[in-house]
């Protein structure tokens, strides 16, 4: 038999989806690693870390260039980091373009909207105050949240189970009835493990590292509900 996939529920990827956060990421990792005397490219970071969180992303550079990977050296890098980083994201605000107006636009036609974010929690939450999107998400998954990161499917699983909590038992939503933004492999491999379908945005990476998604676009500007929803509308065997 074939079934036709209705759009009920869009998640988000945060860092580069919602927020134009990755270049600040790299600039306070960037000075959390002087100690250690590591010069990190925002090229070698794009391309070996920006997937991983922050402990990961630590503990990867260290092995990479040859420095001890204990914790609590991970932990004081990690701690600085993320301090920097509060700091910024207080002084600015991040939201990138087409986000509000696709939000928008989604909360009219009754689409359930959520994040799920190798991000942790409080930084999520301090952009979206300061660009008044709190209210348009359902619920928010962070890396605090779960122990397997991008590009396991734990996280976009565990966003779908807690949604559907909050439903009738007969109005349950499936993973193919949801869909993914995101803009890295690692976010797209997590969204297609977890039975979602992906829209990925051109912000951090080009089209051509992103052909795991079912449509790749610049970035949010001028995508509206029914664009997501085409992307849905084909027949699954």
């Amino acid at each position: 038999m074939a079934e036709t996939s209705v759009l009920r529920m869009v998640i988000f990827d945060f860092d580069g989806v919602i927020a134009d956060s990755e270049p600040a990421h790299f600039e306070m990792l960037r000075l959390a690693l002087r100690s250690q005397h590591i010069v990190l490219s925002w090229d070698s970071y794009c391309c070996k870390y920006l997937g991983y969180d922050d402990t990961e992303c630590v503990q990867h550079i260290l092995e990479d260039y040859g420095r001890p990977a204990v914790s609590a050296l991970i932990e004081e890098i990690v701690a600085e980091k993320q301090r920097n980083f509060a700091e910024y994201i207080r002084q600015h605000c991040l939201i990138l373009p087409g986000v509000v107006e696709l939000l928008g636009d989604l909360q009219k036609n009754g689409i359930i909207c959520a994040i799920h974010s190798g991000a942790i929690r409080s930084e999520i939450e301090t952009i979206l105050a300061q660009g008044r999107l709190r209210e348009y998400f359902r619920e928010i998954v962070s890396t605090d949240e779960v122990t397997r990161s991008k590009p396991d499917p734990e996280g976009y699983t565990l966003c779908l189970t807690r949604v559907n909590r909050s439903l009738r038992s007969d109005n349950q939503i499936k993973p193919s009835q949801c869909l993914a933004i995101e803009d890295s492999l690692w976010g797209i491999q997590s969204a297609k493990g977890a039975g979602m379908f992906c829209l990925a945005t051109e912000t951090s990476y080009p089209a051509s590292q992103l052909t795991l998604a079912d449509k790749v676009v610049k970035d949010l500007t001028d995508i509206h509900t029914a664009d997501l929803r085409q992307i849905l509308n084909h027949t699954r065997k």
